[in-house]
């Protein structure tokens, strides 16, 4: 019995005894924050940034804030700081102008968190923040940045206007297709004076003009321009399909007009209605007015000849805001001439041969009418489907291309103009990249030549020589030549002959190892039979191959 009584008070006093506590997880996990420009204190040279954040573990510490992304403002962690966004010791940059603010944040284990950005536009009167990089078919914000404690009076008016069109087309008027939305509201409401979150559309010209206006705040700048953005291509959409304020779109069913063919403007309201109140109205060539028309979603004319022709829509009757689109085509003659190019023609490019070889391909064009727009590059392979080249721009004229050795290649280009006209396809010859290694017997060596072993060369061989005189020499039939070798620090000098006649000295030196690079190439316009010689002149010389487009 006594011994069942200890037994129950040792059990009981074990279980009175607290539990030890959990350990504390490791922190391995930087803050995550947000920035957001709050306004501009432009008498103290500072900007106040919203840069709440948080962190479950540690807590957050320190924010830093930088425009350069190097030197850095260290603030004691607080949802809002005061950053000296003119000071280049506190991260800044002096004057007006784009910068990248960039807000990193630290916590109490010392993880810092990567930079989260937005971009600050500093003007002659105010800012203007935009958080996200401009994309089509993507929303874009236009935040205007007031000072401290600004005041809106009851008849304040704000001003929104986004442009669109080429540098040409937004510097002098009339000049190019310039398109245009404005939108303004009064009456004491704010609606119209804080940000516009909008979707971009695509336009043939995707640079936007940001114009921004109030009491407090003007976007324009000491050189009297706005903000421009240029908008990357997220999509191909024209339409905006979202806006947080009340806008009308217009759309062109074309862009290109010519004297003599209708073009049909429509309007698109977002968040609005189009009104029997609403005015078209047209300006022809030296400012001279036609009738309006009012009401409708749709107004079509006919350009009656070259010129610009200024298409505007009006709605500020019967609403509390005023509402506006604009664009001015520039009508020309008709063009109905397609435009012409000439047969793409290939040549060796500098760069490494190997399984491949850099060969560029070039062609031309013309067009008698309204210019050329764009060209198209399409490639056969060993006689296969044609395939369009991507081109980095429209108007590109010369590609470069990683050809295979042994595979035959043949190209074809056309051109589109302004005006829609597809010229015909111009071909060029059918040819095949081929490579004739330094061991071949088909080349002839004279003089002192080694043929060491190397892993690098194309073959795992090369010959070299340091004996002036000692020549490679090698006939080969086709469009194309090039010798191929490897350049380095202190390499040699060489002479190159092509059907005995001096053709270029070359030299081999370069400040860091390149291995079979095509060092010499020549062209010619048809198929040949040609001898290439390539003789010692100083230092040391080698040849890896020779390859040849036949």
């Amino acid at each position: 019995m006594r011994r069942s009584i200890a037994l129950a008070i040792a059990l009981l006093l074990v279980l009175m005894v607290p539990a030890a506590a959990p350990a504390m997880a490791a922190d391995g996990t930087p803050p995550v924050g947000s920035v957001r420009v709050v306004h501009d204190d432009r008498a103290n040279g500072l900007v106040r940034l919203n840069v709440t954040a948080t962190d479950d573990l540690s807590g957050v510490t320190t924010v830093e804030v930088s425009s350069n992304g190097t030197t850095w403002a260290s603030f004691p962690y607080a949802p809002e700081v005061d950053w000296a966004v003119f000071d280049p010791a506190s991260g800044g940059s002096p004057g007006e102008g784009r910068r990248t603010v960039r807000v990193r944040w630290t916590d109490g284990s010392g993880n810092t968190s990567a930079p989260l950005t937005t971009t600050l536009v500093m003007l002659r009167a105010g800012a203007l923040e935009l958080p996200k990089p401009a994309v089509t078919g993507q929303v874009f914000t236009m935040r205007p940045i007031f000072p401290p404690n600004y005041v809106f009076e009851d008849e304040e008016s704000c001003t929104w206007e986004l442009r669109w069109g080429n540098t040409e087309a937004l510097d002098v008027y009339p000049n190019e297709t310039f398109g245009s939305i404005t939108l303004a509201g009064n009456m004491g409401t704010t609606t119209f004076c804080g940000e516009w979150r909008v979707t971009l559309p695509w336009v043939p010209f995707p640079q936007f003009e940001i114009v921004f206006s109030s009491f407090g705040v003007t976007t324009e700048g000491l050189d009297g321009r706005h903000p421009r953005v240029v908008a990357a291509i997220g999509s191909t959409d024209r339409r905006i399909h979202s806006s947080n304020l009340p806008m009308v779109q217009l759309l062109p069913n074309k862009y290109t007009v010519a004297v003599g063919e209708r073009v049909t403007y429509t309007a698109y309201p977002i968040g609005t209605t189009i009104k029997s109140t609403d005015m078209w109205g047209l300006v022809g060539p030296g400012g001279v007015p036609y009738a309006p028309k009012y009401g409708g979603t749709t107004f079509s004319f006919v350009p009656s000849r070259t010129g610009t022709w200024l298409v505007v829509w009006n709605g500020h009757v019967n609403r509390p805001y005023s509402l506006g689109a604009a664009y001015d085509p520039r009508a020309r003659k008709a063009d109905n001439t397609a435009p012409n190019t000439t047969a793409p023609v290939q040549r060796f490019a500098p760069g490494t041969a190997g399984p491949t070889v850099p060969v560029a391909i070039s062609w031309s064009g013309t067009d008698v009418g309204w210019g050329i727009e764009k060209f198209q590059l399409q490639r056969s392979v060993d006689g296969g489907t044609w395939t369009t080249v991507t081109l980095p721009t429209p108007r590109t004229k010369t590609v470069t291309q990683q050809l295979a050795i042994g595979h035959s290649v043949r190209y074809r280009v056309r051109a589109k103009d302004a005006a829609g006209n597809w010229g015909s396809f111009d071909y060029g010859p059918t040819f095949t990249p081929r490579i004739r290694d330094d061991a071949s017997l088909s080349i002839t060596y004279s003089g002192a030549w080694s043929n060491p072993p190397d892993a690098i060369a194309l073959g795992d061989t090369l010959h070299a020589s340091a004996s002036a005189g000692a020549s490679a020499t090698s006939t080969l039939i086709g469009r194309d030549i090039a010798w191929v070798a490897a350049r380095g620090p202190g390499r040699g000098t060489a002479r190159v002959y092509v059907d005995g006649t001096l053709r270029a000295t070359v030299s081999l030196d370069a400040s860091t190892d390149l291995p079979h690079q095509n060092v010499f190439r020549i062209h010619w316009s048809s198929d040949g039979s040609h001898v290439i010689k390539v003789a010692v002149a100083s230092g040391a010389v080698n040849v890896d191959a020779f390859v040849v487009l036949h």
